[in-house]
């Protein structure tokens, strides 16, 4: 089916259709990327990694205008209560293949080539060097069929995002009839350790504080979010422990690909074993690092004890609602899920 669509700048035809979409919605260092490359691996899947991250990084936080093909132009803050609503229309036209109305930044973003070399074509045809003067919009104009080909003809489509909130979701799937969406959780003492070796947040002690309590209070609100949402979209949308994911990976993949009722192969056995098993690789921000349960509890072994200590005060409710233990002297007893929580959680 077809649906139209009318944003500020464009009237455009949305490919819905049945294809079927899948979002991974995650945290940084959640364990977001790989449960995305355990999903893309499917025959003919379109991928995008991180489709909202040359629209916040880019433009919003770096506060220049938000620029789009046909010329119109906005400006938006962070803190802009308009945002969330922004990012939802552009996962929107992502889904829908409708690149048209997709911000610049977004369609000229670097992690394009990083993360997805199969669009390749498309990245370096933006990169030609066309004239002296040309716009950023010249540039990326000649090459959407490119990248529009590629998402119509594809056998589904993947997005994986840690920038989408979850107030959003219950729009794209009602929008979207083939969506289905994956929340994947972690430990917060795991996501916190992670960022902190990465520098990724700031460490004083002030600064830990709030972020890390604001952080748990927007993954509190997720989690109960997708609890209204999994009543309303039954079969839809579901939890995933991360934990989970990688004491079992195998048992848990097939569950993913059940919920998502895609077909289980052998290549995509093989290259889940390949994700997660064999020697510790490292490397801050690549899937395949080996031994996927030393590498999500290697944190017990390195975490200060001011640290957990902030984060056992600020997360505890998060704790409660998806099972995480506060005894962490073994790594499987950080995961200790009541039936509900099981019956939840894939």
């Amino acid at each position: 089916m077809e649906v139209h669509y009318i944003s500020g700048r464009f009237k455009t035809k949305l490919q819905t259709g049945h294809v079927p979409m899948t979002l991974v919605l995650g945290y940084m260092r959640s364990g977001s990327s790989l449960t995305a490359d355990i999903i893309r691996v499917n025959h003919g899947d379109f991928y995008i990694f991180e489709p909202l991250h040359g629209l916040i990084e880019f433009s919003v936080k770096q506060n220049r205008s938000i620029s789009f093909l046909n010329g119109t132009e906005q400006r938006l803050s962070y803190n802009d209560t308009d945002i969330e609503k922004l990012k939802t229309e552009m996962m929107l036209n992502w889904f829908t293949c409708n690149f048209q109305d997709i911000d610049l930044n977004s369609l000229y973003n670097e992690f394009i080539h990083i993360y997805t070399p199969e669009h390749d074509l498309y990245f370096n045809c933006t990169r030609q060097d066309r004239s002296n003067d040309s716009s950023l919009a010249m540039n990326i104009a000649p090459c959407i069929s490119i990248l529009q080909k590629a998402c119509v003809e594809a056998n589904s489509r993947t997005y994986k995002t840690i920038r989408l909130h979850t107030a959003s979701v219950g729009y794209l799937l009602k929008r979207l009839p083939s969506l289905k969406v994956i929340h994947l959780v972690r430990d917060p003492r795991a996501i916190f350790h992670s960022q902190l070796i990465g520098n990724l947040t700031q460490s004083n002690r002030n600064h830990f504080q709030s972020f890390s309590r604001l952080f748990c209070g927007k993954m509190l609100e997720d989690i109960r979010n997708v609890k209204l949402l999994t009543v309303k979209y039954q079969g839809r949308i579901q939890r995933l422990v991360y934990e989970n994911l990688a004491l079992n990976p195998i048992e848990v993949s097939k569950s993913i690909y059940n919920f998502l009722r895609a077909q289980f192969t052998i290549k995509v056995k093989e290259y889940v074993d390949s994700l997660t098993t064999g020697p510790i690789v490292r490397c801050e921000y690549c899937t395949r690092r080996g031994n996927s349960t030393y590498n999500a509890f290697k944190w017990m072994q390195n975490i200060t004890s001011m640290y957990l200590h902030i984060i056992d005060k600020n997360c505890r409710e998060v704790y409660r609602e998806v099972g995480y233990s506060g005894n962490i002297s073994l790594y499987n007893e950080s995961w200790n899920p009541n039936i509900y929580q099981l019956k939840a959680t894939l």
